[in-house]
């Protein structure tokens, strides 16, 4: 026992006294003859390339590197970030050795980064499009109708898990104040990097901790190309029969100070390009429908896809303009025009079969065209603070409507009705956040004015009214102002 533990004692002994090796020397430029700082020097093992020891240079160049082994020859290597690798094969004693270093450029190799198709932070879902799209999807609506959880309605209203979108941003930025039709339908995809969903969106600041939202809000983010240039694109079609055309301009400007969308459309191909000035949220004076008490006797639609049955000459032009001025503050002027014509005509027979083999069979044809001119300007300063959101909306709006219809059985029934409407509004909002209060004020005011009349041609049921001798026609005229 004795023995065994004096052998251990001389082991560990002869072990503790081996050789220690001590390489000392300096890294310099071989250009400029000064050291270099932070250069990495390693020993290494010649027949295997291990690492046997490292050290890094002082801010003169110089090193200092020990080594304790058994090993005859040794691999001295100097490198760095820019500088390049040498090495030197050195006896296993102590010596300096000096190394003369070159810089050399690093060529990084490309590393590609392939995004997720779907991320979420918080309550922001971010798409990215480039993985939606394909050869066939020209503009973004294309490319939102695949998008899950959401849902594009043929009138370019868009859904989120069922529930209609309270905002449509580009860029952050509300520039199209609900008509986002103009924006879904004429962006093209390629242009957008990302669509986001914000949700449970309120969008008035100081009212995010006080009035909680189900509806979510969409935020175009476009690729950098397309950011602080003017861009344009025109779509011209023609066919037959006898000649169908169809063209469209669009012009657009985003940048982090001001947007602006111009686009002009017209086709008499039967496409309903009115849809893109359709507002889907706010401040909707329901210009689009002008109903009115006098109608016109036409024919109806019927239960098929528009594109089948409608015959018309539409041309429609939008302005959309936002300047912001400051960080929370914006103006935005939009100015939309609209003139429509649209063709309608109908046959009907209808045979009643009475008693003894007797029946009545009458027979109608109907026909009508409508004019819709129409035109809106809308003025709004918004101003969207922690504490304080200010809002005002001036609109003018004029609608020059008419439609000339005919109803033909053994006469002919000419009906002439004209449907023009004026007016302005304004929408006033006010918020401020006290510490424990919240003041809100807002103001609604509006007047519009509806001078219809209807001409109809001949008298009908003369015995009924009280007309003169040799009346031609009736005229019916109504004044509806509303405030």
């Amino acid at each position: 026992m004795r023995t065994i533990l004096l052998l251990t004692i001389i082991l560990r002994f002869a072990t503790f006294t081996n050789a220690q090796t001590l390489i000392q020397g300096t890294v310099s430029d071989i250009q400029e003859k000064k050291g270099i700082e932070s250069v990495n020097v390693t020993i290494q093992d010649k027949d295997n390339n291990s690492i046997l020891g490292f050290t890094l240079t002082d801010k003169e160049g110089k090193y200092r590197i020990e080594y304790r082994g058994q090993k005859d020859s040794l691999v001295l290597t100097a490198s760095g970030f820019n500088v390049k690798k040498q090495s030197k094969t050195v006896v296993n004693k102590s010596q300096t050795v000096d190394f003369e270093a070159t810089f050399e450029s690093i060529t990084l190799k490309e590393v590609k980064i392939t995004p997720p198709n779907i991320r979420q932070r918080g309550d922001t879902i971010s798409y990215t499009v480039s993985n939606f799209t394909d050869k066939s999807d020209r503009t973004i609506e294309d490319v939102l109708k695949k998008l899950p959880g959401i849902d594009v309605k043929e009138s370019g209203q868009i859904l989120y898990q069922n529930i209609p979108i309270n905002k449509f941003y580009i860029e952050g930025l509300d520039l199209l104040q609900g008509r986002y039709g103009l924006a879904t339908r004429n962006i093209e995809a390629k242009d957008v990097q990302n669509v986001e969903v914000f949700e449970n969106h309120q969008a008035i600041k100081a009212l995010r901790d006080k009035i909680f939202s189900e509806q979510a809000a969409i935020n175009l983010k476009l690729k950098e190309s397309a950011k602080g240039v003017l861009t344009s694109n025109a779509l011209v079609g023609a066919g037959l029969p006898p000649l169908l055309k169809f063209g469209e301009v669009t012009a657009m400007y985003f940048s982090k100070s001001k947007q602006n969308i111009t686009t002009y459309k017209g086709n008499n191909a039967g496409y309903d390009v009115s849809a893109d000035q359709r507002q889907f949220y706010s401040f909707d004076s329901n210009i689009q429908s002008n109903s009115g008490l006098l109608s016109v006797q036409s024919p109806s639609s019927p239960p098929t896809s528009q594109r089948r049955y409608l015959y018309n000459e539409t041309n429609i032009f939008s302005f959309n303009n936002l300047w912001k001025p400051s960080t929370d503050y914006q103006i935005n002027t939009n100015v939309n025009y609209l003139n429509d014509r649209i063709d309608k005509s109908s046959f009907a027979s209808t045979e009643y079969f009475l008693l003894n083999n007797e029946y009545v069979k009458i027979e109608e044809t109907l026909n009508s065209r409508s004019y819709n001119n129409r035109a809106n300007v809308d003025i709004q300063l918004n101003g969207n603070k922690e504490k304080f959101y200010l809002d005002n909306k001036l609109r003018f709006e004029g609608v020059w409507d008419s439609e000339r219809g005919n109803a033909i059985n053994r006469d002919t029934i000419r009906q002439i009705l004209e449907k023009p409407k004026y007016g302005i509004s304004n929408s006033f909002e006010l918020i401020k956040n006290y510490e424990k209060t919240t003041l809100r004020i807002t103001s609604d005011n509006s007047f519009s004015t509806l001078p219809h009349n209807l001409t109809v041609e001949p008298v009908l049921y003369g015995n009924l009214f009280d007309v003169f001798d040799g009346a031609k026609a009736m005229r019916q005229n109504v004044y509806q102002p509303r405030s």
